[in-house]
């Protein structure tokens, strides 16, 4: 189980890589409507005015939308995973790379040896 300081140090950096992919998403989008998103038009009143031109911009605006949520859950998913590997104590996973595993006395699930908690249901391992 992860310590509350690591739960908050990985709520840390799932925050600043958010932020990265966010700026990186929407560097994309603003730079599509400063390269050729946007053109001039002529309202009725005879001012000019800047209009998004949609054949770039919803394209841009939807890779832009997609390269932040992909690298929003990319980074979750990271630095849960580095959570997990820490709170093992660095180890990977039971039954990987032809680990010995200990069988759970109450649901049968693999754990590694010297577990105190069975990782599927929870039980004291005896």
């Amino acid at each position: 189980m992860a310590s509350w300081r690591g739960a908050f140090k990985g709520a840390l950096a799932t925050l600043l890589w958010s932020v990265v992919w966010f700026m990186i998403g929407l560097g994309i989008i603003v730079a599509a409507g400063l390269f050729g998103g946007m053109k001039f038009v002529r309202g009725p009143s005879g001012i000019e005015y800047m209009q998004p031109e949609s054949a770039i911009m919803i394209p841009a605006a939807v890779i832009g939308v997609f390269i932040i949520g992909l690298g929003w859950m990319a980074a979750f998913y990271k630095i849960q995973h580095e959570i997990m590997a820490e709170a093992a104590g660095g180890r990977p996973g039971p039954g990987t790379q032809g680990q010995p595993t200990v069988i759970c006395p109450s649901c049968g699930g693999e754990n590694l040896p010297g577990s105190r908690y069975c990782i599927n249901c929870g039980a004291l391992m005896k």
